[in-house]
């Protein structure tokens, strides 16, 4: 898949006022999106299927707004800004003698920065004034094995987050649930798991790790204000999640030879950053003011194996949190 754009753009004040009243339609959308890889072809004989195409990554993004910025959709955001990888596709199927091919290789998710100096108000659920998020690529999965003597194809590993950026000197306004005022994201992609491998022997593959999250940093400026009125929408959240591992494929036959999973992502630091003359409220149920949080990926399942003489394979461990400052 190809790479996203990078994209660099700064709104002025005199570019406002920004309305939209359509759901799930931000204010603005600064957006990098790498390509999917394609699927691997299958193969038939004794030739193994194809690898499945890498995926392109993410673009940096940069976005500077000072304009004004009011929404009433649902889940419309007052500035949503992502670079996201593709993901990476799976390998083709193997037949009669041909192995399974391998998993593509997942890409990583861009750096995300946005500064803000001007007025967001949303006024409905799901709707937040700043999403910002660098998400790395889902990998490809292996390809399956069907024949005589049958090999399946092994994942690839997940992509990592890339770092995102906050810096608010502004103010921000949301009135529904679940309507945060600002988020800063990075997550990692899930780990490819194995194919299936189907034979008199089948010898199975592992699965990959997953992605690690990028930092998550948030800035909140002498001056700036960020209210929240709604239940379960935080003042200033920023997250950093590992990506979870891929899982070992299935191996059926008279003679099964198992496979592991893999770790999980490791999730990377969390900041944030109220300087003094600063203010956060929020007025919700279950809406803090500062919410900081890491969290590593989930290990991959072991693979199962069925058939007269088998061996098992093992799963793997979660990834490790990051750092948490406030």
């Amino acid at each position: 898949g190809a790479t996203g754009p990078t994209v660099n753009r700064t709104v002025t004040v005199g570019q406002g006022p920004i309305q939209t009243v359509t759901a799930g339609l931000a204010g603005i959308i600064a957006s990098s999106v790498g390509g999917n890889g394609g699927q691997g072809g299958d193969a038939y004989g004794n030739i193994p299927g194809a690898a499945g195409g890498a995926a392109g990554a993410g673009g940096n993004v940069t976005l500077n707004n000072a304009a004004t910025i009011n929404t009433t959709g649902l889940g419309s955001h007052g500035i949503f800004a992502q670079s996201r990888s593709g993901a990476g596709g799976a390998g083709g199927t193997g037949f009669i003698a041909g192995a399974g091919g391998g998993g593509g290789a997942a890409g990583q998710g861009g750096t995300v920065h946005v500064t803000n100096s001007g007025i967001i108000t949303t006024h409905n659920d799901g709707a937040s004034g700043i999403m910002a998020q660098s998400l790395g690529g889902a990998a490809g999965g292996g390809g399956s094995s069907y024949g005589i003597i049958s090999t399946a194809g092994g994942g690839s590993a997940g992509g990592n987050g890339g770092s995102v950026t906050v810096d608010h000197s502004g103010s921000i306004t949301t009135d529904g649930a679940w309507a945060h005022g600002v988020v800063a994201q990075s997550v990692g992609g899930s780990g490819g798991s194995a194919g299936t491998a189907v034979g008199l022997v089948a010898f199975g593959d592992s699965g990959a790790a997953g992605g690690s999250g990028g930092a998550a940093a948030i800035f909140a400026r002498s001056g700036s204000t960020t209210t929240t009125h709604g239940a379960n929408s935080h003042g200033l959240f920023a997250q950093s999640i590992g990506g979870g591992g891929g899982s070992g494929g299935t191996s059926v036959g008279l003679a099964t030879f198992g496979s592991g999973g893999a770790s999980g992502g490791g999730g990377s630091t969390a900041q944030i950053t109220v300087e003094g003359g600063a203010r956060v409220t929020t007025t919700g149920t279950g809406a803090h003011a500062v919410f900081a949080q890491s969290v590593g990926g989930g290990g991959g399942n072991a693979g199962t194996s069925i058939g007269a003489v088998t061996l098992g394979g093992s799963g793997q461990s979660g990834g490790a949190a990051g750092a948490v400052t406030v």
